[in-house]
């Protein structure tokens, strides 16, 4: 979360700046400042919500997948709990602790709406049956374990590939940046920078808007790709 409020801040002094050079009109350069931090706060609100999705859903797969496995050995839901919870991080450990208001049955159950996935519906469905039934949980579980491995290779294809392309957009950006600045000095004998025609003056804010609606455009898709994962 320390590198979006970086690259946010980046992101807002580069519009500072490149509103300056551009245009010279103080005016603008308040304008075009006081709509970047806006669309900043956005960027953190919603990689906030970005990260603390995945969190969850990376708890929920090691959960199921551990608790699964030990449960094969501990037989009963306290010990399997006893056993599961010291392995995860210790911020995991604090987040299901405060939830572990109950014990056994009832505390899983709780847990569905933390979680509000269907795999997870489908793990205590499966805890459920052998809890009440009996049998091999690995045989009830083995197709939901296999789309649970399926889900974090995805997850990782997925994070892997959307970081790729932000490197790339964000180097094109600069790139585009960059030359428009260097038009910007060749036009410098031509054009009076204290007293810019409008045109020229809705030109660059037209740029400036382009480039963070794609801002925005680009981080929709990402959590919605996010989310997509089954």
């Amino acid at each position: 979360m320390i590198g979006i409020v970086f690259a946010t801040t980046i992101m807002s002094l580069l519009i500072a700046i490149f509103s300056y050079l551009m245009l010279s009109l103080f005016n603008y350069v308040v304008i075009n400042l006081t709509v970047s931090v806006c669309i900043a706060i956005y960027f953190l609100l919603r990689f906030s919500f970005y990260f603390d999705y995945l969190k969850k859903r990376i708890l929920m797969f090691t959960f199921i997948e551990l608790f699964t496995l030990n449960f094969d050995v501990q037989k009963t839901i306290p010990a399997t709990l006893g056993v599961v919870i010291p392995l995860l991080n210790v911020a995991d450990q604090r987040m299901l602790t405060a939830k572990r208001q109950n014990e056994g049955m009832v505390y899983l159950e709780g847990l569905t709406t933390f979680f509000a996935h269907h795999y997870y519906e489908s793990f205590l469905s499966a805890i459920k049956l052998v809890s009440e039934r009996g049998g091999d949980i690995m045989q009830v579980s083995e197709i939901l374990l296999f789309s649970l491995a399926n889900s974090q290779a995805q997850l990782v294809k997925i994070k892997r590939i959307d970081n790729t392309y932000l490197v790339k957009f964000i180097f094109n950006w600069l790139f585009i940046f960059a030359v428009g600045i260097l038009f910007r000095f060749a036009l410098d004998g031509f054009l009076a920078f204290s007293n810019p025609p409008l045109t020229y003056i809705l030109g660059i804010e037209i740029f400036i808007g382009v480039f963070l609606v794609s801002l925005i455009f680009v981080t929709e898709n990402r959590i919605k790709r996010i989310k997509n994962v089954t």
